[in-house]
């Protein structure tokens, strides 16, 4: 085993065919690549266009593709903004600046259909009513968003006296909201096996609507049917409390008993009280988690960009580099990633 001899002739070979091959080396010598001064939007959401109008204000060329026939995103379907409560409307006005800007392009109902290159030479092909349009560019930006998961399948959600958060922005929109015994349930959907993620939105979003029904309608029997609350923050915490000053009641449950559904009532364990109960309803609002989109998997794949365990996108560090992927030149903004 020990071959001391040896094993010094074989580390001499070693130098001497190391010290050859260093005599037939080139050096290495710096190459210059022109740089595309423009950028690409993926999602035409609000986080895109802020993206782009910073983009474009600094007189880049910008262009954004947008999937829907609007821009816009998530936001049109909305009601009112936490926690300023503004109207949606307000918050959309940046649609005219952006579609008026002489640095910006627009394609709505449009995909990506192909990308190549590398930092500050990538180029793509847009795809927009079956037209192939083939554009340059020096960095891509993913603003894909989320969307809002429909709860099929969930507590007899029927879309009708048994709706989404969604949905209910709907009604609060055009002020039809006639109910008045409204339960809405909690983590619909999340911190269960299939998704063990916290919406961070949920929470927020019930306060919200729940307090405009209860200030349009202080005889309206409101009850949050939560697991947790999650009010991060003073300003958010003020919601919570809020609407116990308006007289909307939190019931508490817990994992392994969840609600159920009757014809007329809502049964519900109160741990606190060790036993069950009943709470009348007219009209039953479930509260989602987003979900990320079901086409990330074929964008991240054609940028070469990972996602994480629930298809959002991944960063390259959650708190050094919380806004750009492993891959550079490409970077994410807005909640296509978690």
């Amino acid at each position: 085993m020990k071959e001391n001899e040896k094993a010094t002739e074989k580390a001499k070979d070693l130098i001497r065919m190391g010290v050859e091959k260093a005599t037939l080396l080139e050096p290495l010598e710096k190459s210059k690549v022109e740089v595309t001064p423009s950028a690409v939007i993926i999602g035409g959401g609000i986080a895109g266009m802020t993206a782009a109008l910073n983009l474009a204000n600094q007189g880049f060329e910008t262009t954004i593709i947008e999937k829907e026939s609007e821009l816009g995103g998530l936001v049109n379907k909305l009601n009112k903004i936490y926690p300023t409560n503004e109207d949606t409307s307000q918050l959309l006005s940046i649609i005219d600046i952006v579609e008026n800007h002489k640095n910006l392009k627009i394609f709505k109902s449009a995909t990506l259909e192909k990308v190549d290159g590398f930092i500050g030479n990538f180029k793509l092909v847009i795809n927009q009513n079956n037209k192939l349009t083939e554009i340059n560019a020096g960095i891509i930006i993913v603003a894909t968003g989320a969307v809002p998961l429909t709860p099929e399948g969930y507590y007899n959600y029927n879309g009708k006296n048994i709706i989404s958060q969604l949905e209910l922005e709907q009604i609060l929109k055009e002020d039809k909201v006639a109910a008045k015994n409204i339960a809405m349930i909690q983590c619909v959907g999340c911190r269960n096996e299939e998704r063990k993620y916290c919406s961070n939105i949920c929470c927020m979003s019930a306060l919200k609507n729940a307090t405009l029904i209860k200030e349009k309608d202080p005889n309206c029997n409101l009850t949050i049917i939560f697991r947790d609350i999650q009010t991060l923050g003073t300003r958010y915490e003020n919601y919570y409390r809020r609407a116990r000053e308006l007289g909307i009641i939190f019931v508490k449950y817990v994992p392994d008993k969840l609600p159920l559904i009757k014809d007329d009532y809502i049964e519900v364990y109160n741990e606190f009280m060790n036993q069950n109960i009943g709470l009348p309803y007219d009209l039953i609002v479930l509260s989602t988690p987003l979900i990320a989109n079901e086409d990330s998997a074929i964008l991240a794949k054609m940028l070469k960009v990972p996602l994480e365990e629930n298809h959002f996108f991944l960063e390259a560090h959650v708190k050094l580099r919380p806004v750009d992927f492993a891959t550079d030149g490409i970077f994410v903004c807005g909640s296509a990633h978690w």
